[in-house]
């Protein structure tokens, strides 16, 4: 009783300070529609699973616009693929500079996949498949996308899963292309204080960062910081080498 009491203390505290301006921007009323059933859609999924939801609160539209960096192309219609969508900052932030091109969006929680069906209805060149990305068959899908966007919380995964989902992002990018995914400044701090006491932890938290830096050393990364978000994060582009 106590856990989920502070589990719903922090969102609570999340959910007000998520930065979002309605008032001064046309279209407010439906936007903050829109807000108020997806921070309801995101605590039901945050109760009933808090450990999988791996976050405090939506995204802000300051991190939706810098994880979103490559999505912006003038050129021919862009493939992009989205793992771990959520309630869809990220997805909005695609669909409406998506155009000609095509996005598909894997989400585990299906209270998250019934509300992008509804939020997203008027984009037909966005498909959102409700699956774990571990199941998911990249192999249909041999350097096919432009643009990789993961908001998939790595820490709730152990590192061989992470090292099988990287995997599958290097398999269907094409050369040249992008994958983006953001993690939570302070997170690492906060982690090697509790891995301190915990051994066990300590080497798990080894493993990831092992796990993630040998990925990183293949692309060409560049990284920006998001502070208008709740908890303020990293942005992380790893581009293919050609």
């Amino acid at each position: 009783m106590l856990a989920r009491k502070k589990y719903l203390m922090i969102f609570i505290a999340g959910f007000f300070a998520v930065n979002i301006s309605f008032c001064n921007q046309e279209g407010w009323v439906d936007r903050l529609r829109t807000s108020v059933s997806e921070k309801l859609s995101f605590f039901d999924a945050f109760r009933k699973n808090p450990g999988t939801v791996g976050s405090v609160a939506p995204s802000s539209r300051f991190l939706a616009q810098a994880i979103t960096e490559h999505v912006k192309n003038d050129g021919s219609p862009l493939r992009i693929l989205e793992v771990g969508p959520g309630t869809g900052p990220f997805t909005r932030e695609i669909a409406k500079n998506l155009g000609k091109g095509f996005l598909m969006t894997i989400e585990f929680e299906k209270v998250f996949c019934d509300f992008l069906q509804t939020d997203l209805a008027g984009y037909p060149n966005v498909e959102i498949i409700h699956a774990s990305i571990l199941d998911w068959d990249e192999t249909l899908y041999p350097e096919y996308f432009d643009v990789i966007i993961s908001g998939l919380p790595f820490k709730i995964f152990s590192s061989d899963d992470v090292a099988k989902i990287l995997n599958k992002y290097e398999f269907v990018l094409k050369p040249g292309g992008v994958i983006s995914y953001f993690s939570y400044i302070g997170v690492n701090t906060l982690r090697k204080i509790r891995s301190y006491f915990n051994p066990q932890q300590k080497q798990e938290d080894q493993e990831l960062f092992d796990v993630l830096a040998k990925f990183e050393s293949k692309f060409s990364c560049e990284e920006n910081t998001v502070w208008r978000n709740f908890p303020p994060a990293c942005v992380h582009h790893l581009q293919k080498v050609n």
